[in-house]
């Protein structure tokens, strides 16, 4: 049980402080790993859409990698940069989400507990230039879908999210940065079974049977922020606006919220530096 609840602090903890860094902050020197800690919370729906929440705190160890052909910590939990050109990347990234129990969300009750989740899969990012006052950029990630409950992993289907970004560095001395990001959800009938679906097993008088179907899943509206308190002191904010309106499950019983909300906040203290090369 012990080994568990480590595995499950150091799973949270990644997805936090790795996936929801903001993309533009800087990286450490090419084959560089920089070490540390870091400290923080996240308030956020159970599932999209959903009506309760969930909240979690950590206080765990603090890992960056960068070369030119992959990285740890950044947009994506960790990628692998295929190719690129001047204004165009081709990377192959992981993200990740924390999971949800059932217990205290009333309309899954007696329903199996959602877990963690992982998406791996080919992204492209294309440098749109300058507008709005900062930088500009399109991405297009298509991602496979699995789900973990750290004994088993299962593949449940895929997303397709387009994304513009549009980062402003507001003092390049303290590295302040605001990041903004548009991006609609599309998912296959597999995903959205795992958050809408009620099997006949599972239902009861205010939670009829529904067969969940593939489509538009929602739309989400992602600011980050970066500010550096000293040269090895950072906080980071995070906030994402989840519209669901008009999703092709809203008729689920478990489709709570047409409009949801996550935010976070945390603290990163830089210890130091390990010159490793670019082992690859």
């Amino acid at each position: 049980m012990q080994t568990r609840k480590s595995l499950t602090a150091l799973l949270a903890f990644l997805v936090v402080f790795a996936a929801n860094n903001v993309a533009a902050q800087q990286q450490p020197a090419k084959g560089m790993m920089e070490w540390g800690i870091a400290a923080g919370g996240l308030s956020y729906p159970a599932y999209p859409a959903a009506t309760g929440r969930k909240n979690r705190a950590l206080i765990l160890p603090y890992l960056k990698y960068n070369s030119d052909r992959f990285s740890i910590g950044g947009a994506s939990l960790a990628a692998v940069h295929l190719g690129q050109t001047e204004k165009t990347r081709f990377d192959f990234s992981v993200a990740a989400s924390l999971d949800a129990s059932s217990a205290g969300l009333p309309i899954r009750a007696g329903m199996p507990d959602l877990g963690y989740i992982f998406e791996a899969g080919p992204v492209v990012e294309y440098q749109m230039g300058t507008a709005f006052g900062g930088l500009v950029e399109a991405r297009l990630p298509l991602r496979a879908v699995f789900t973990t409950n750290l004994s088993s992993v299962n593949l449940i289907g895929a997303t397709f999210s387009p994304q513009l970004r549009v980062t402003w560095t507001l003092n390049k001395a303290t590295r302040t940065e605001i990041e903004a990001t548009l991006q609609p959800v599309f998912a296959t009938e597999g995903v959205q079974d795992y958050f809408y679906q009620v099997d006949p097993v599972y239902a009861t008088i205010p939670r009829p049977a529904f067969d969940a179907q593939g489509g538009y899943l929602g739309t989400e509206i992602v600011v980050k922020a970066s500010h550096s308190l000293s040269p090895t002191l950072r906080v980071y904010g995070y906030a994402k606006i989840g519209l669901h309106s008009g999703a092709v499950n809203s008729a689920s019983p478990l489709f709570g919220a047409n409009q949801t909300v996550t935010v976070g906040i945390a603290l990163r203290k830089t210890l130091g530096f390990w010159k490793m090369g670019s082992f690859w």
